[in-house]
């Protein structure tokens, strides 16, 4: 996913509401609300909202986005649902008409698909009423990303788009028609529109246009459609009524209630249930019982949107009223959670009462809704505390649950009961507590959480380590620094966890004194850290740290945190002074290691240490001293190589340093000329097959005729033909077109003849037309 601000190309007059790119940025899911939504003020017209949507990597998912004129959701002012968004993709809702600078609000609903769709989410400095809306709530300290402009395109003619609905048209102009009518059309279109209605093949494109536009000669048109439609068409005119809540449409609606066609009469359920009016919701009620489960759940589902639209609209009495209805024992499970749901949060604070009753019945999927009311949608004081109160009697399960609710709703009056269940109790609720205290911003906590790092279970320890790692980084240094001297060594590991997770070079000197700890995981884990931590004037700590270090894992780990540290200085010189100057101190391990760490330096001074040890009297240290050279990264120790391949007693010791030296010889960083030079003076001494096989790789990598010379050779000897022709043929690709084409040439036909295989043979041959200018 890409959190970057979106891009919008192909506006004018764009008004783009995104933060600056260092704000914190999330993406929400949609999965975990019904609906999402944002005030915002335009400052300017607009008729085209943005919203770049994450998918997770998915396209399967989908969403409902709608303008609507403020969070009430009062007038609905443009609507689309968008299926198969891609990751990150901008979906576009195009208003059809400019809408005057002023405050609105935009909602996205109604989600499909099995996988995860949602929004990206930024936090702010300070509250505001532009602020995101979740499942109704406003965010004060976040921002939904988005972006309002107008379309860079003219304003097409409405009288032509009318004239494409005649008769006559085609239905695929028919159709174009219809998309741009949705966005620009007026009531003169009305009559054009309707008229397609009867289409069974463009109806729904009818519908969509119409659906857009505004005014009561609209409802008028497709009102009277219901008289004559039948079957398919029908229930998409009653659906575009129930969008449109369309409250004239209620006689007529509430007598296809008893259609015999019951997917009209499901459909006028749900439309009368969207419209929410008293007269709906008592049509609704007065539905008589239908023998189709489809018309019985579709009047359900009808009082349940009418329910949920009474609350919106304050009307909190009514809207209990239906949910208690909606939630009886009879009704369908879900249906059951759904209004369960709506039933806690229309009572307020003395839902309380009632989402407690739930965690202590038996139905999980009713404790469910009530744990998401209890963490999402039911806040104040009163309501924390019938939670904290109803703890000790529930399971232990439901007593998880609900402290994870209880930290997520951050009210900070529960705080002491959570640290306290910390403490004592079942395994599976202490850690729920941690996790709870470090969800609400646990540094009042801190003290729970430093007790629970000495807990004999690793579970508890291993939760109170996580929950300090979400402290802010000065007060968890503050906390690592006191760690590191607690008397637990567990306690002191999580410090040096903490340091590491958070990054506090300021803790490089705690650290340091660390490695000196009693406890030998403590010591290896606080070397460790040194090369993560340290930085460039921390060396001589590290240094330090080394030498004082015991053989065995303690001094590995200070090796390899002394080359981590050395490499990131900012000044290399004065890092090799200072590790050439520590070569006198410690054992041979601890010189070996400085070794080490100036080969992964390299550069001439470096190498002027490395040649000291090698000429020094510790056979040991001499030794390792070798080895580091043969694996130099620069051509500074070239000459050194070749001088000990040319003329050490050991011939173990000639083959090392040779093979250090073609190794070097076939590094593609260093100058081309430099490492054919090695390959000249390598070449006399190169004796054995796999040699010569290095020095051909070595080769290979050039492309020059003093390098295919010295390839040429190597092309008789049985054992390195093929080796040599892949060399020569690496070599000619880089001649064949220039001025040495005829040298390349030349060789190609050696390695034609030379009996390679055929694959090579017939590389070597096309090279050669291209060398011949063929």
């Amino acid at each position: 996913m890409n959190h970057r601000c979106l891009r919008l190309p192909l506006l004018a007059a764009m008004l783009a509401v995104c933060l600056p790119a260092s704000a914190e940025r999330v993406a929400v899911p949609l999965n975990d609300y019904q609906r999402l939504g944002q005030r915002f003020t335009a400052d300017r017209p607009f008729d085209t909202l943005w919203v770049t949507v994450p998918s997770w990597l998915d396209t399967e998912g989908g969403l409902t986005l709608t303008v609507w004129d403020s969070p009430a959701r009062a007038r609905r002012l443009a609507s689309r649902a968008f299926t198969g968004i891609a990751d990150n993709q901008q979906v576009r809702l195009r208003i059809g008409r400019l809408l005057p600078a002023g405050a609105y609000y935009w909602e996205v609903d109604a989600r499909t698909g099995a996988t995860l769709v949602g929004l990206y989410a930024d936090a702010l400095a300070a509250e505001t009423d532009d602020c995101a809306y979740l499942d109704g709530v406003p965010d004060r300290r976040r921002r939904f990303v988005f972006a309002i402009g107008t379309l860079d395109r003219p304003r097409p003619s409405i009288p032509q788009l009318i004239a494409a609905l005649r008769p006559d048209a085609s239905d695929q102009e028919k159709s174009d028609a219809c998309r741009e009518l949705a966005i620009w059309g007026d009531a003169s279109a009305v009559p054009a529109l309707a008229r397609l209605l009867d289409d069974p093949d463009l109806s729904h494109m009818a519908r969509f246009a119409l659906e857009a536009m505004p005014g009561a000669r609209v409802n008028a048109a497709l009102r009277a459609a219901t008289l004559r439609l039948t079957g398919a068409p029908l229930v998409g005119v009653v659906n575009t009524l129930g969008v449109r809540r369309d409250a004239g449409a209620v006689p007529r609606l509430s007598a296809l209630l008893r259609s015999a066609d019951a997917s009209v009469a499901a459909a006028a359920a749900v439309a009368l249930g969207r419209i929410g009016t008293p007269a709906s919701i008592d049509a609704l009620l007065r539905a008589p019982d239908s023998l189709d489960p489809a018309v019985s759940a579709a009047v359900r589902e009808g009082l349940l949107a009418s329910a949920d639209g009474l609350l919106a609209a304050g009307r909190r009495g009514r809207a209990i009223a239906l949910y208690d209805r909606l939630r009886a024992p009879s009704a369908p499970p879900a249906m059951r959670v759904a209004a369960t749901r709506g039933a806690i949060v229309a009572r307020g604070a003395a839902g309380a009462e009632l989402l407690v009753q739930q965690l202590r019945a038996g139905d999980e999927r009713l404790a469910g809704a009530a744990l998401w009311v209890a963490q999402r949608e039911l806040p104040g004081a009163g309501v924390t505390a019938a939670l904290t109160a109803a703890l000790p009697g529930l399971t232990d399960e439901r007593r998880v649950l609900l402290v994870r609710a209880l930290g997520r709703r951050g009210d900070r009056s529960v705080a002491p009961t959570l640290e306290a269940a910390t403490a004592s109790g079942p395994i599976a609720v202490r850690v729920a507590a941690l996790r709870a205290l470090a969800d609400m911003g646990g540094g009042a906590a801190v003290p729970a959480f430093v007790r629970a790092l000495a807990d004999p279970d690793a579970e508890i320890s291993r939760a109170a380590q996580d929950a300090l790692a979400t402290l802010p980084r000065d007060e968890a240094a503050t906390v690592a620094a006191a760690l590191l001297r607690a008397p637990d060594p567990r306690s002191r590991l999580a410090a040096i966890d903490l340091a590491l997770l958070q990054r506090m070079p300021k803790l490089v000197p705690d650290l340091a004194a660390a490695a000196r700890d009693p406890d030998s995981g403590v010591r290896v884990a606080a070397l460790r850290s040194l090369g993560e931590l340290a930085m460039p004037d921390d060396l001589p700590r590290v240094i330090d740290a080394l030498v004082a270090a015991p053989e065995g894992p303690e001094l590995t780990a200070a090796g390899e945190s002394l080359a981590a540290a050395s490499e990131r200085a900012s000044e290399p010189e004065q890092a090799v002074d200072r590790l050439a100057g520590a070569m006198g101190r410690g054992g041979a391990p601890h010189r070996i290691a400085i070794l080490r760490a100036l080969g992964s330096l390299g550069g001439p001074r470096a190498l002027e240490a490395v040649r000291g040890a090698l000429r020094g009297p510790d056979g040991v240290v001499s030794r390792a001293a070798f080895e580091v050279l043969c694996q130099w990264k620069g051509a500074e120790a070239a000459p050194d190589l070749l001088q000990i391949a040319t003329t050490a007693q050991a011939p173990a010791e000639r083959t090392q340093a040779l093979r250090g030296l073609l190794r070097m010889a076939a590094d593609a960083e260093l100058p081309a000329d430099r490492r054919l030079a090695i390959c000249r003076d390598a070449g006399p001494i190169v004796q054995r097959d796999e040699e010569r096989r290095l020095l051909l790789g070595a080769l290979g990598g050039l492309g020059t005729p003093e390098a295919l010379a010295l390839a040429l050779p190597h092309l008789a000897a049985p054992a390195t033909r093929e080796e040599a022709a892949i060399a020569i043929l690496g070599i000619a690709e880089r001649l064949a077109g220039g001025p040495d084409r005829a040298a390349a040439a030349e060789a190609l036909e050696r390695v034609a003849a030379a009996g390679v295989s055929a694959e090579l043979a017939a590389r070597a041959n096309a090279l050669l037309q291209q060398a011949r200018g063929v």
